[in-house]
């Protein structure tokens, strides 16, 4: 089996390619920088005991709740690159440099090593958000509720 290098598998992607992994480095970021900051205002406010915490809860919710709908776009956005990767390892054969099939099998393995990799960080960074939606779930819990007297 073939080492394959960062810089050797980035010159040999496709556009589609590389904006995927430009995409994922967005996605990685914001993931990261938006629960570290819900889980820091979390743990200030729980220190602090605000009186109305509960609707700083409903906006760092609110916040976790739009990462899992920019994981659900990244997933879409992942198979469609998908597609087009694996599409582009058939049509090089068009190339008068390409050895036939053992071309198309080392296009195919690049397509799905870098599909493999890509999947593996996006559920890493969804367990992340997963991990933070749990810990909002149960500071939510923790409030009082005060029901006024009628």
């Amino acid at each position: 089996m073939v080492d394959i290098g960062f810089r050797s598998t980035w010159t040999t992607l496709p556009l589609s390619g590389k904006l995927t992994v430009v995409l994922l480095t967005i996605v990685t970021v914001k993931t990261i920088h938006t629960s570290l900051r819900t889980l820091i205002a979390l743990r200030d406010l729980h220190i602090v005991g605000e009186s109305g915490s509960s609707s700083v809860i409903h906006s760092l919710r609110n916040r976790v709740e739009s990462l899992r709908q920019l994981h659900v776009f990244t997933a879409f956005a992942l198979w469609f690159s998908f597609s087009v990767l694996a599409l582009d390892g058939f049509r090089s054969l068009e190339l008068p440099r390409s050895t036939g099939v053992n071309f198309i099998l080392e296009n195919l393995r690049l397509c799905f090593l870098f599909s493999a990799w890509s999947f593996c960080l996006l559920i890493l960074l969804h367990s992340l958000q997963w991990f933070v939606s749990s810990r909002l779930t149960t500071a939510n819990r923790r409030i009082p509720i005060v029901i006024p007297p009628h």
